[in-house]
């Protein structure tokens, strides 16, 4: 088997198979045969070789699987071997069965590919999982974040103003008959938020709120914030972990300030666990999670990233029309002056409209009708506002780089959802669409029976506010 090495890139963090650091040499490929899907072993790039090849006789028996995938059988995935390793990390060895892990590689949207174009920031062609790799020299690794640094703007918890007096007798619930062991093992399988909010529910489950053992799961690998368990792994088990403020921890790392190359680590951590949660969905008949590589990942991490914040819009009436906002001379990294998608108006059947972002006083106000006839390799205004009137509201197309969303179409049907993943599409507000796999960005559509939510996450800079991901 054999296709060009040029342009490869690890499915996972989107770095280059053979890149410039010595850990990126080594990779592997998952692909699907007549008789299942196979993983090579361990395998490297010929040095003057500018094909990849896959020996006939690479394949591991390690993992196997016979039973022939559901989706597209076609597609062969490559990983550098240290985020394999990563990955298989993130199941018990009861639970990993790689055919369903190539199913589920069917569903992952391709990352963006990170290269080593001048343009991009220095920090962001360091590799993730910089404390696992290889010593390649005294200029090449950055500094590591640790403890002291994730703490040092810990405050000290608040005291109460005053004695609470209850003017009534509280009735006992159930939760204050159950000793706090079980309280405990019932608040391991709850998001954090969720467990705060059973606080208000139950006198009983305010003791988990000290519950250092508690909030030690919060790090483990596939917890919330699972991304900082290489960090915290040596602690965890220690006679000092336990007697280590994790909730404090918890606390100082839901808003974290870190470096490019930080951020690909946890880009790179959520797909891992993306990828975890939808082939055990698979394997198990459930419903399986949103096609979606992201920045509103939100959910999965509860942690906000640097000059960045989260808003939210319940789809709870019918919606007539969504206005899309645009402008232009925005960005930083690949295209400055490009465009950037600013904002989103919901216009609701029986509720005040509901905005995320903003739109400019000068917007040029368009029908869609209209914007399909321009040509929109540049906008027609420095800010544009776009109104979709809407027949059923399925989803939304993106198209992003590391500036933001620079493309945005509204999905009005499943079909359209799907046909969206096939052809380029001229209609997006934006920039023009463009293919699913792009070499700075990334195209992809998520499309659902029933829209509930509408969660996007905003980079605030000294270049202007606008979304960075929905």
């Amino acid at each position: 088997m054999i296709f060009s090495s040029i342009g490869t890139v690890c499915i996972v963090c989107g770095t280059e198979i053979d890149g410039i650091h010595r850990w990126t040499k080594h990779f592997r490929a998952v692909y699907c045969t007549p008789t299942g899907v196979r993983v090579t072993v361990p395998l490297y790039l010929a040095p003057s070789d500018f094909a990849l090849r896959i020996p006939a006789d690479a394949v591991t028996g390690e993992w196997t699987s016979d039973r022939m995938p559901e989706h597209d059988q076609t597609d062969l995935y490559v990983f550098h071997e240290q985020c394999w390793q990563r990955l298989v990390r993130h199941f018990s060895p009861q639970e990993f069965d790689v055919g369903y892990v190539f199913e589920a590689l069917e569903y992952l949207p391709p990352p963006i590919i990170h290269d080593t174009d001048e343009s991009v920031p220095v920090d962001l062609l360091k590799p993730p999982y910089m404390w696992e790799a290889a010593d390649e020299g005294p200029n090449s690794q950055p500094e590591l974040a640790n403890l002291e640094d994730l703490m040092r703007n810990a405050k000290a918890l608040p005291k109460p103003w005053r004695p609470v007096v209850c003017p009534s007798p509280i009735v006992a619930d159930n939760f204050e008959r159950l000793p706090l062991e079980i309280i405990e093992m019932i608040a391991v399988l709850l998001p954090t938020r969720d467990v705060l909010h059973l606080r208000q529910v139950s006198r009983g489950a305010a003791p988990i709120f000290g519950s250092m053992a508690f909030w030690k799961t919060r790090f483990d690998l596939n917890a919330e914030h699972g991304f900082l368990w290489p960090i915290v792994r040596d602690l965890i088990d220690t006679e000092k972990g336990h007697g280590f403020d994790w909730r404090l921890l918890y606390h100082c790392t839901c808003h974290l300030n870190c470096s490019h190359w930080f951020r690909l680590e946890l880009r790179s951590w959520e797909a891992l666990r993306w990828l975890r949660d939808t082939a055990l969905a698979l394997a198990s008949g459930k419903l399986r999670p949103l096609d979606y590589r992201g920045d509103a990942l939100h959910y999965y991490h509860n942690t906000m990233i640097g000059n960045t914040h989260l808003e939210v819009v319940d789809i709870e009436s019918p919606l007539l029309q969504i206005a899309v906002s645009a402008h232009d001379e925005c960005g930083e990294h690949e295209h400055p002056g490009s465009v950037c998608i600013t904002g989103l108006e919901f216009f609701f059947k029986d509720r005040p409209k509901a905005v995320l972002g903003y739109t400019s006083r000068e917007a040029k106000k368009i029908p869609r009708k209209k914007w399909r006839s321009l040509n929109q390799m540049k906008l027609p205004h420095s800010s544009v506002r776009v109104m979709v009137d809407l027949v059923d509201f399925k989803g939304i197309r993106l198209t992003h780089t590391l500036d933001g969303v620079i493309a945005l179409l509204i999905v009005q049907s499943l079909d359209e959802g799907r046909e969206c993943t096939r052809r380029t599409r001229k209609d997006s507000v934006g920039l023009s669409d463009s293919p699913p796999y792009l070499h700075d960005g990334l195209a992809y559509t998520s499309s659902l029976e029933e829209v509930t939510q509408v969660v996007a996450v905003f980079n605030v800079s000294k270049n202007g506010y606008f979304i960075l991901s929905i």
